[in-house]
């Protein structure tokens, strides 16, 4: 049986230091460009939380890439995908 939710959650971007923030920002310019637009780029990054590889290392990221599958909606995380990138000025 599917659940339901009455609600959806935002689910604020990560905190970065600068020097990250702007090797994200470089990053997924360059994605941006490559997948053609905006919305492509949000279904990349949701889809690349979503489905991890088999023998993806255990890191922090990984595991917080985990735990967001498991405890969030797609939509939810292609909120997170959007406010991530409009913090780093990515797509207008």
């Amino acid at each position: 049986m599917a659940i339901a939710y009455r609600e959806r959650f935002s689910i604020p971007p990560l905190p970065v230091d600068a020097a990250t923030a702007s090797a994200m920002g470089q990053h997924f310019a360059q994605k941006l460009a490559q997948v053609g637009g905006l919305d492509a780029l949000v279904a990349k990054v949701t889809d690349g939380i979503l489905t991890r590889p088999a023998g993806d290392p255990p890191t922090a990221l990984s595991r917080l890439n985990r735990l967001y599958a498991q405890v969030y909606t797609r939509e939810e995380i292609e909120g997170l995908a959007r406010n991530t990138l409009a913090g780093l000025k990515i797509g207008g």
